[in-house]
């Protein structure tokens, strides 16, 4: 499939909801000729049409590189092995138990710089996951043993805590 069987202009600005003229400034040309094109009295050329792909890291030579260097994540879920095994893919039994406790939580584990926080009886405090710059660091190289990325773990985060919704509803 070429660039010009796929491209869809109007789907791509509903997406990133992109106005004719930012749309014009990214490409290079006038909010008019934009509107033409919509319109379909004027082409977009494959090049302008990459320059906007490339711009929106659409088939785009240039990759992103992100760090993460602190991060909490809320589960509403007091099964903190559930969100160590489960989410995280890490074994709960290389966790210690914390005789101290922070941010109001009155559980706590660890492994290294990695912190597993739990109510013990507050649903809406539930379980916070807490990576400080060394957890971060810590826990990236669990990510690349377990071959996933922060996107996956983010994604990973969001269908949790999905699925930790759907299970109080049905109780």
């Amino acid at each position: 499939m070429t660039i010009d069987e796929s491209f869809d202009l109007k789907g791509i600005m509903k997406n990133y909801l992109l106005s004719q003229k930012d749309v014009g400034k990214i490409v290079g040309v006038s909010q008019v000729f934009i509107s033409n094109v919509l319109s379909g009295k004027k082409t977009l050329s494959p090049k302008k049409k990459q320059v906007l792909l490339d711009y929106l890291s659409y088939n785009s030579k240039y990759e992103l590189e992100t760090s993460v260097d602190y991060l909490r994540i809320r589960l509403k879920t007091l099964k903190w092995f559930e969100v160590i095994e489960d989410l995280l893919l890490m074994d709960s039994n290389l966790f210690n138990i914390d005789v101290s406790s922070m941010h109001n939580y009155n559980m706590s584990m660890s492994y290294g710089s990695i912190r597993i926080l739990r109510h013990s009886e507050n649903i809406d405090m539930g379980t916070l996951v807490e990576f400080n710059g060394g957890g971060c660091r810590e826990f990236e190289q669990e990510l690349k043993d377990q071959n996933r990325t922060w996107k996956q773990f983010f994604q990973d985060c969001f269908f949790f805590s999905m699925e930790q919704k759907k299970a109080q509803i049905v109780k």
